[in-house]
């Protein structure tokens, strides 16, 4: 009953976290020379309260991204990587 449990939770986890990418890659992908798209689609709360600039970014907020009116191309080749709270 127990392992099944913890295999449960592990199974929850890893899904959530599967698609995740962490900062370090991000950095490391930057430094190779990949070109990212990095979308910074916080609630306009938090950007207000911590107005940090990240580089080369795309400001979205998450209603531009719901209602699709963004009119932002990507490039399927290329990563993406949102950043949002």
């Amino acid at each position: 009953m127990s392992a099944g449990g913890y295999g449960a939770q592990f199974y929850i986890r890893w899904q959530r976290n599967r698609y995740r990418v962490r900062p370090g890659e991000v950095v490391r992908l930057m430094e190779d020379g990949k070109q990212l798209t990095i979308l910074d689609a916080r609630k306009s709360e938090a950007y207000e309260r911590l107005p940090l600039k990240i580089p080369n970014s795309v400001r979205l907020s998450p209603e531009e991204l719901e209602s699709g009116i963004s009119g932002l191309e990507l490039d399927p080749t290329q990563p993406v990587v949102a950043y949002c709270t």
